[in-house]
């Protein structure tokens, strides 16, 4: 999911009964939320037009995929025979869609954004070092800086919004419009794609690649496009901040 919605996530799990229990669905998963690549129908909407989505599945033994065998009976007889996950994840997205539509500020947590943006800045790092190369992410660190303040800052905004009951249109526009100032001018080489900060990997399929500009361009050995995609990316993510505050782009 995109971070802003790890918090509403959990918030919901917490909610739903996990099959076979009397133990919640957060009491059964760890709570970790990837990051999204691609493979589904969410790709335009995230990676080319910056609309916050989110991906649920359960996971377990599965070898018949794109298989002959990936079929009902397979899933009658074998993945799911009383259908009781499938009746889990129904009730899953229902109450995240009931919770978006219905509270009077909407559910997003922008701080919990920020946090996953330092964290992907520390594995850009890492990559460069491991690429042995010599790039300078002070512009990037500043501006995951700027966000998470305008983040601590909107999030007392929401706070007091929710103490006091009140709808707040002009809260609720920066909430819903921040995720698309992350879109940028198109990542290279596959300009289609122009979210900067997250994006299916060039050669990973459907996997994910965090800073996708600045990571492909470490792994393709190019420190000059790398520089400039973290130049890139940082402008971008201040804008996001900028908005995320003021409502100004």
């Amino acid at each position: 999911a995109t971070p802003s919605l790890i918090d509403l996530i959990h918030n919901v799990t917490k909610e739903v009964p996990y099959p076979g229990t009397s133990q919640t669905l957060r009491e059964n998963w760890n709570g970790f939320v990837g990051v999204l690549g691609s493979g589904s129908d969410y790709t335009a909407f995230l990676h080319h037009y910056g609309i916050p989505a989110v991906s649920l599945e359960f996971n377990g033994p599965y070898g018949v995929y794109h298989s002959v065998y990936d079929s009902m009976h397979w899933m009658e007889s074998f993945g799911d025979p009383t259908f009781d996950f499938y009746v889990t994840l129904a009730q899953t997205f229902g109450l995240i869609g009931m919770r978006l539509a219905d509270y009077k500020i909407i559910a997003f947590d922008f701080v919990k954004y920020g946090d996953a943006l330092s964290t992907y800045q520390s594995e850009a790092e890492y990559l460069a070092e491991k690429y042995q190369m010599d790039l300078n992410f002070d512009t990037l660190t500043t501006a995951i800086s700027n966000f998470a303040a305008s983040a601590a800052v909107v999030n007392t905004e929401i706070e007091n919004a929710i103490a006091s009951g009140d709808y707040n249109k002009q809260l609720n526009d920066r909430l819903l419009y921040t995720e698309r100032y992350f879109i940028g001018l198109g990542l290279p080489q596959r300009p289609y794609y122009k979210h900067v900060v997250q994006a299916p990997g060039l050669y990973q399929g459907y996997a994910p690649q965090i800073f996708p500009g600045i990571t492909q361009a470490i792994q393709n050995d190019n420190a000059s496009v790398a520089q400039a995609q973290i130049q890139l990316t940082s402008f971008f993510i201040n804008k996001a901040a900028n908005f995320l505050q003021t409502g100004s782009g």
